[in-house]
């Protein structure tokens, strides 16, 4: 590159060598330097991106381009190459600053629209100073660094101030090692409080240095510089270890243990370190939970370098850590970075309260930004709170949480506790967090905060509140200024005033309350009511949010309707609007030309919504699968195709809606008829639908029935007699018995519905063609292939025959009846049989069921229920041989989740998991719960190979458990396999089975672990 080793060849400029010799010669001259001299230093800003799009050969002819310029203006004298985009040039002062504009104005008058720009500093070397080349330089480049990103300014003087600045720099590179091992480095703590308890929620970690000679040296001015010379990510991780080491040492022994800490990470961690691994690395070494440590990164970072640090974001996410945004709004595209980053919570920037006081579009932007991150399911923290209006302007607009000197300076851990107690602030318990946190995202000044989905809609206002029922008693958290005047034209004066007709044991109202929250709960849906309060007619909907052990937290809606002139306008029209709902089981308002689903009217909070689904395709397709008899879900489809129901009308003639008889669920999970009836109407240049459902009383169900089978087989008699065979296709379906059909090799080749759902199959497809023993629920299915054999080769009948059948893990007693199907020539071509279930009736009429036999918690078996199939099995061992395994189940950490969320969820946790167990494996296994976390199945094999599956099965199946409520998690179980051939009796073998589950959870304790997200 060089000629020489005197000019560089790509520019022909001197290298950086002979320039400082030729410098240092000429600045020896006394004549010289009292006319005074001075270093320019040049820098190509955006060069690197210009070389990645342009190519290099395009970049070189700019450098070369450059070097011509510089190197005509100054007459070939005193003028270097320093490499990269950087250039050095010796001048007189006289000339310096009128041909370096020259220059810049030149190079960017060429290159300016590539948004290559050429910055210049300057620094003039003073008579007086010492001659060192490279101070020089050194000076003449912090003079231009200093411009770069200011688009208003080209060139720039060194002054005393930027050489303090290039102390500093060097000081605190220098210092840095040292200063982090002497401990002149601290962490300190400020508090976040949440708006909702004003309880402090979290801390944020906060870096000070105090060095002992030089004094404070604020965050602002060491941070940059270690990121400069690429020395951050050891602060970072300094940092992160202080606040582990903190959380187990001094956290732990105080009530802030249950506080989770937010720390910075700056973008270049990302490239600098494996910044995950690290963070793994350090609260594996403290044992510090997931969930107690956040990720802050500042959205100028983003902005930078969003793409690379998307997979180290998400990754962080994936793996079970809260991911802030901080100083949200500080940079020029904090919209855009939104837009593509899922982030938990949003910190807004402190600038936005800088002048609150003075500035009333400040609240505006705050309040906006705060009801966008609600839509978008995210919460907020707003900083530099310093007053108490400002704090209660944001509780106002449902801001989250604050941080900032109103509640505390940033201090040791030890201050802030104390200084927290004596302002008479609690800490929040890590039990109630999840709890808080689902009410924090409902938008109370939303469009639609009833939604359980995330939705981005324009605001409106509502009469809205939530309310919480704690240890029995209801009371108020949020209120919209909407609700307060809603209530008071019903005679209610203040949100007081109505919580203690909430609480009013004797008063109708609280029962409503109590049955539209219970409802809510169990089905996960909206649930309203209509009610009659001081004359009023109003209408009340109840949207369940979240619970923890003695709490549960609910969304509210008040509607007065006699108010309301759109609905209706007198109370006449009000009374005749209830009857006329009051004759059909339902209404809703379809919108074709929005694709969407309302309900106006169910007459029973048991009746299942039909606004479940996205598309109205989806909505009706949801409903069918839920509500809807197997063999009417195809004509329920048809029915409501909108794309064939004006035709349809068209073809009744002078009506105008469509019928349809269609056999539905009722609130008991029965089959009944009822009438589907849609009418069509335009509405504001929208096409709409009105779908009402009618039941059907017993007289019209038995007619219908009777007409159904004349249409629906061709098997009827000539003269339109009904023939057996439909006689029979009917007897089927509405027997109670579970009838099935098999052939003479034994195998399945039909069955009705109701022996279908009996063994939770969803069609005969999952049963057609198997053989019982290949299907697993028979405990005994040798006994079952020997009485096959007989009715199929002996004509033999069997009648009312005990036995013992798996179903949804449960051991069933069961009556059976089989008997030989005979073609017209005497010849058997089959079977039929049919059971009846005389489980509820053994048990029942001993009032044993659910107190003895079964987990009240769960509705598996308890450790009785389990005992007693354990005893079936092995009297079913000594008699055949047929050897079956115990697969011992217990959930890792399930006593950390319990005191990490508290006891409900805990419980919905253990819920859960029997749920995933006996709908996977409830057809083939026994399953019961005998412990606390420890759960037991039973099940047929032949050997250890299939006791292998069933444990990796186990395993799969609970993992796959990723959420309990609204609270993320993951789960893994340990499991012990036994075989009841291997040991004496079943004593032996549960111990065997529980100390191969103990082996193996301490095999895989180290690499599972179950913590909330």
């Amino acid at each position: 590159m060089t000629k020489n080793n005197q000019t560089n060849e790509l520019t022909g400029l001197l290298t950086i060598s002979r320039f400082r010799e030729v410098a240092h010669q000429t600045l020896e001259n006394p004549d010289l330097r009292a006319q005074g001299v001075s270093f320019i230093y040049l820098d190509i800003e955006n060069f690197k991106n210009y070389n990645e799009i342009m190519g290099f050969s395009a970049g070189d002819e700019v450098l070369q381009f450059m070097a011509k310029t510089i190197d005509d203006e100054f007459n070939n004298r005193h003028v270097a190459y320093f490499g990269s985009d950087h250039f050095v040039i010796l001048a007189r002062n006289s000339e310096a600053l009128v041909k370096t504009k020259t220059i810049v104005a030149t190079l960017n008058a060429k290159f300016g629209q590539m948004s290559v720009n050429v910055k210049a500093g300057i620094y003039t070397l003073q008579p007086d100073d010492d001659i060192d080349i490279s101070v020089c330089c050194d000076r003449a480049k912090i003079a231009c660094d200093s411009i770069k990103h200011k688009y208003d300014a080209s060139y720039c003087f060194y002054t005393n101030e930027m050489g303090r600045d290039l102390w500093l720099r060097r000081f605190i590179t220098d210092q840095f090692p040292t200063a982090l091992a002497s401990g002149h480095i601290k962490v300190n703590f400020q508090p976040i409080v949440r708006a909702l308890t004003d309880d402090v929620c979290g801390l944020e970690a906060l870096v000070r240095w105090n060095d002992p000679d030089y004094g404070f040296i604020s965050p602002g001015q060491f941070v940059p510089v270690l990121e400069q010379a690429h020395l951050v990510h050891k602060l970072d991780i300094f940092v992160i270890e202080e606040v582990c080491r903190a959380y187990k040492y001094s956290l732990a022994d105080s009530n802030l243990a249950t506080v989770p800490v937010s720390v910075n990470l700056s973008r270049l961690d990302f490239s600098l370190c494996d910044i995950y691994e690290e963070v793994e690395r350090l609260i594996k070494k403290y044992d510090v939970p997931k969930d107690m440590l956040h990720i802050e990164v500042t959205e100028t970072g983003l902005n930078e370098e969003g793409n690379f640090l998307r997979d180290g974001i998400i990754k962080f996410q994936e793996n079970g850590y809260q991911v802030w945004m901080d100083d949200f709004g500080s940079g020029y595209s904090s919209f855009n970075v939104l837009k593509d980053y899922d982030f938990d919570v949003l910190k807004l920037d402190m600038k936005f309260l800088a002048d609150f006081e003075k500035n009333e579009n400040a609240h505006i932007i705050i309040a906006s930004i705060v009801s966008m991150a609600k839509k978008l399911g995210v919460r907020t923290v707003t900083e530099g709170v310093e007053t108490k209006e400002q704090w209660e302007f944001l509780k106002s607009i449902g801001c989250d949480m604050g941080q900032g000197y109103f509640f505390n300076r940033p201090a040791p851990l030890e201050q802030v506790w104390e200084s927290m107690t004596a302002k008479r602030r609690g800490n929040e318990e890590l039990t109630n967090r999840s709890y808080y946190d689902a009410i924090d995202k409902i938008d109370l000044k939303g469009s639609n905060p009833f939604s359980y989905e995330r939705r981005k809609q324009l605001d409106q206002g509502l009469p809205l509140a939530i309310a919480e029922l704690r240890n029995g008693s209801y009371r108020f958290l949020k209120a919209t200024p909407g609700f307060v005047k809603l209530i008071r034209t019903l005679v209610v004066k203040s949100v007081k005033e109505c919580e203690e007709l909430f609480n009013d044991t004797n008063s109708n109202i609280n029962k409503q309350i109590n049955r539209l929250l219970e409802n809510s709960i169990q089905t996960g849906e909206v649930s309203e009511i209509d009610f009659v309060m001081n004359g009023n007619y109003a209408n009340i909907s109840v949207r369940y949010i979240d619970q923890e052990a003695n709490s549960t937290a609910f969304l509210l809606e008040v509607a007065n309707l006699s108010q309301n002139r759109n609905l209706a306008r007198s109370k006449k029209r009000e009374e005749a609007m209830r009857f006329i709902y009051s004759l059909f089981d339902r209404v809703e308002l379809i919108n074709l030309s929005e694709g969407t689903v309302e309900n106006l009217y169910r007459n029973n909070m048991h009746t299942s919504s039909i606004l479940r689904g996205g598309t109205i395709k989806e909505v009706v397709d949801n409903y069918a699968q839920e509500n809807i008899h197997p063999d009417d879900i195809a004509k329920f489809r048809k029915f409501y195709d909108e794309n064939t129901i004006e035709e349809r009308i068209k073809e009744e003639g002078g009506k105008k809606y469509v019928t349809e008889y269609l056999r539905t669920k009722d609130e008991n999970g029965h089959y009944c008829w009822k009438l589907y009836c849609i009418v069509p109407f335009p509405l504001n240049n929208n096409r709409m639908l009105l779908s009402c459902v009618f039941d059907v009383d017993a007289k019209k169900s038995l007619k219908l029935i009777g007409q159904m089978a004349i249409k629906k087989d061709v098997l009827s008699d000539s003269d339109g007699k009904i023939s057996c065979a439909i006689l029979w296709a009917n007897l089927l379906a509405m027997s109670q018995f579970g009838v099935y059909w098999k052939d003479t090799d034994r195998r399945f080749i039909g069955a009705n519905q109701t022996y279908l759902s009996y063994n939770s199959l969803k069609s005969e497809q999952e049963l057609i063609g198997k053989r019982e023993e290949e299907l697993g629920w028979e405990l005994n299915p040798d006994f079952r292939i020997d009485e096959d054999q007989k009715v199929l080769t002996e004509g033999e009948q069997v009648v009312n025959r005990e036995g013992t059948m798996i179903v949804d893990g449960n051991l069933r007693n069961i009556a059976t009846s089989k008997s030989p199907i005979y073609d017209t020539e005497g010849k058997i071509i089959g079977l039929m049989g049919y059971i009846i279930d005389i489980t509820m009736e053994s048990r029942d009429s001993k009032g044993l069921l659910n107190l003895a036999f079964t987990d009240l918690l769960t509705g598996i078996l308890n450790r009785r229920g389990l005992m007693d199939a354990l005893l079936e099995y092995e009297q079913m061992y000594l008699k055949r041989k047929a050897d079956f395994v115990i697969a011992y189940v217990d959930i890792d950490n399930f006593t950390d989740f319990n005191d990490k969320n508290g006891r409900s969820y805990g419980d919905r946790l253990l819920s859960e998991v029997a749920y995933v167990l006996r709908n996977r494996l409830g057809k083939s296994c026994v399953i019961g719960r005998i412990g606390s976390d420890e759960f037991v199945l039973l099940k047929r094999v032949k050997d250890l190979g299939d006791a292998s599956q069933l444990q990796a099965l186990i395993r799969a199946t609970v993992a796959d458990i990723h959420q309990i409520g609204n609270k993320p998690c993951q789960v893994s179980a340990s499991v012990g396999t036994a075989l009841f051939s291997e040991v004496d009796n079943t004593q032996q073998l549960l111990r065997k089975a529980n100390r191969k589950m103990q082996m193996d959870k301490h095999g895989h304790s180290r690499l599972t672990k179950m913590f909330e997200v």
